[in-house]
This record gives structure tokens, C-alpha cells and sequence, in this order.
């Protein structure tokens, strides 16, 4: 069983058993993003971002080594959320934006470029990783991200959180709502709500129903993610309909129960770059609400009720 314990034992033992000057690690697990989920007694993502922080940092303390590159043959993984969490255990992180098919992770080849390029460094090998998988898995979706250079988007993201805490909730719910999801259109599916960041940043700075001020700051955290984005690759078809960029965020289409708003803004990324109070403000409901003249008001419904809730299993 996948364990925050039973992960930092598997690092600690490769990495005094097989020493090398840079350490690759490939998760294999079930994933969904930044959230740990139980359902029916049946655990359906063994690990969250903050175990696998954990996993990582116990390795390292035990060692004196941090792994230079985390690797996910996982579903939608590849997440800022889960990047951030982890931009200080590791070096580079790949994986897919997407759900992943089980058998379709390249290992072979992976191996057998890297042994044809020894003196790569961290940034070089996500990069391999992402060539690999561009030659070998046709129909897929790969990234492999900067970790070291999050701090900075997460600074420029916060500028534009701050700065979209002024304008109208029903503009921003609408372009995350038009920002293309990762995954089917399965409103009960958490990971319906895992969008392409990069593209709603885009969205927002050529929208001109925004103040200009607001389009700067989304250009300005647009081009700082990508420039954190190492290498990307979607075949054609992921292209026109998903259109990704690299990283996917937590763009929700309703309001947080209150066990997932805490437990998502226990997260680093919530924190640092204000994604947490972005979220709460566009879901928070006006204080001053229109009354009506001459024909009575129907009772309003509350954001909650319109958009139900969610649940962590």
C-alpha cells in the first residue's frame, strides 16, 4: 500500500542502495491532483500533495539528498497545486494534466535515452521526458515544469488575485467556467474542476470587458508560468480540445464545502498566491444584494444551493 511512510522508505533505500549524482523518481499511483480520496472505503488516490511533500522531505532528511526529478505515470497530476507543494523537495516535476491510460508510460525508452545522455542535468532530463513521451505515446499529454521557478509565477498570480478582488464575480466565474477542462463533463468529478491555468490567464488578458490594469497582471502570470513550463507536448487532438498549456489549476464550477475549502487552503499555493481567496470571493455571496421595484422578489437561491456541494470521500 502507497503510504507518506512507504514512499520515503522506497527513496531512501534506492538512494543509498543505487548512490548516483541525480536522482530520478517515477510515481506510479492513482492520482487527482492535490487531494487525497476515500470513497466507499476504497482509496482512490492514495496521496495528497502534502504526503507527498512529507515523503519527499523524510527521504532527504534521512539521506542528506533530494530527488532532482519527480516524475507522475499518474492521472492529473500535473497541477500547480501539486508543483508548488513540492518546489522545494525536488528540482523538476513531469506528469500529465489529463487522466492517463495504465500501460502507456514509456519506461523503456525513457531509460534507454537517458544512458544516451549521461551528463544531463535535472532540467534536461524532464525534458528527455516529455521528447520520450511525444515519440512514444501518440495520443497523450506530458509536461515537465521548473519547480524552482514557481515562487516568482506565484508572486505574479497574487498580484492578480489581489487586483481581481475589485471586479465583477459573475465576469471571473464565467471565464473560468469558459477555461477548457482537463477532464469529461462530469460535474461530480473533482477533477472536472482541474483547468489549464495558463489558458484562463490568457483568457482574462485579451478579454476587454476587464479593467486594463487586471489584463496586465493575467498577462504577466501567463508568461511567468510558461516560462516555469520546461517542455510540453499534446498531440492533435488534445490540442484542439483541451488546449493545454502545462499546468493545470483549481478552477471549481461551485462553491467549496467548508471540509474542502480548509482542506484546500491548508495548501502553499492557496496561501502564497492568493488562489484561495480568489476562489472564496467569486463564490461569496454580495452584501448588498438589487431589490426589486413594483413586482415582488422571488426568493433567492444561495450559491450553494444553486451549485450543491462538494464532498471529500
Amino acid at each position: 500500500t502507497l503510504t507518506s511512510d512507504s514512499l520515503a522508505d522506497f527513496i531512501a533505500w534506492g538512494q543509498q542502495k543505487f548512490p548516483s549524482k541525480n536522482t530520478m523518481v517515477i510515481l506510479k499511483k492513482h492520482g487527482a491532483g492535490f487531494a487525497s480520496i476515500q470513497r466507499d472505503g476504497e482509496t482512490m488516490a492514495p496521496l495528497s500533495a502534502r504526503e507527498t511533500e512529507q515523503a519527499l522531505k523524510t527521504a532527504a532528511q534521512r539521506t542528506g539528498k533530494k530527488v532532482d526529478v519527480l516524475a507522475f505515470d499518474s492521472c492529473s497530476m500535473q497541477q500547480m497545486e501539486v508543483a508548488y507543494q513540492l518546489r522545494n523537495q525536488a528540482k523538476v516535476m513531469t506528469g500529465s494534466q489529463e487522466d492517463i491510460l495504465a500501460v502507456t508510460y514509456p519506461y523503456a525508452n525513457l531509460v534507454g535515452n537517458l544512458e544516451k545522455a549521461p551528463q544531463v542535468n535535472a532540467k534536461g532530463a524532464g525534458r528527455l521526458l516529455v521528447a520520450t513521451y511525444a515519440d512514444k505515446v501518440k495520443n497523450g499529454m506530458h509536461s515537465a515544469t521548473d519547480l524552482t521557478a514557481l515562487e516568482t509565477v506565484a508572486a505574479k498570480v497574487k498580484d492578480f488575485t489581489e487586483a481581481a478582488q475589485k471586479v465583477d464575480r459573475a465576469q471571473l466565474y464565467t471565464s473560468m467556467m469558459d477555461t477548457k477542462s482537463m477532464e469529461r463533463t462530469h460535474t461530480l468529478s473533482l477533477q472536472h474542476s482541474f483547468r489549464d491555468l495558463g489558458g484562463f490567464f490568457a483568457k482574462v488578458a485579451k478579454d476587454e470587458n476587464y479593467p486594463a490594469d487586471l489584463r496586465a497582471k493575467a498577462a504577466d502570470a501567463a508568461k511567468s508560468l510558461d516560462d516555469a513550463i520546461l517542455g510540453r507536448f499534446a498531440s492533435e487532438g488534445k490540442k484542439l480540445l483541451k488546449a493545454p498549456t502545462g499546468l493545470t489549476g483549481f478552477l471549481p464550477w461551485r462553491e467549496l464545502n467548508p471540509q474542502m475549502s480548509e482542506a484546500y487552503n491548508q495548501l502553499d499555493w492557496a496561501k502564497d498566491s492568493g488562489w484561495g481567496k480568489f476562489i472564496a470571493y467569486v463564490f461569496e455571496e454580495p452584501k448588498e444584494k438589487p431589490v426589486a421595484k413594483e413586482i415582488a422578489a422571488k426568493p433567492e437561491l444561495g450559491l450553494t444551493q444553486r451549485f450543491g456541494r462538494w464532498g471529500l470521500y
